[in-house]
């Protein structure tokens, strides 16, 4: 009677011991997952925060042409001249703050996928 008890007991420690080993192993997987996603999000909206930067950066380096080309082939009067002057200068603090942030977001990608490989 002894034995077989014995033997029951472990059986079940055995049983509950497998059924937590499985639950944890199911968790773990899950973990996985929500890790994969987030990563994957995470590229995503870096991919697209580049490309809506690289954009602008595009339309602003036109805008600076344009206006650039329009101070010296307009011949405008010393106060408008003065005026598109200082618009071009403010395009190009844009550019420069949309360069600064196109550097800031490749770091944070080149640092996410260096992250993400480990």
């Amino acid at each position: 009677g002894d034995l077989k008890t014995t033997i029951a007991e472990i059986d079940t420690k055995f049983r509950f011991k497998t059924e937590e080993i499985n639950n944890l192993k199911i968790r773990i997987k899950e973990l996985e997952t929500v890790e994969k996603n987030i990563r994957e999000g995470y590229e995503e909206q870096i991919k697209t925060i580049r490309e809506k930067a690289l954009t602008e950066k595009m339309e602003l380096k036109d805008k600076v042409k344009s206006l650039e080309s329009q101070i010296f082939e307009d011949k405008l009067t010393t106060k408008e001249s003065i005026s598109a002057k200082e618009t071009a200068q403010k395009l190009n603090l844009n550019l420069f703050y949309i360069k600064q942030q196109c550097l800031y977001f490749h770091f944070l990608h080149d640092s996410g996928k260096k992250v993400s490989t480990v």
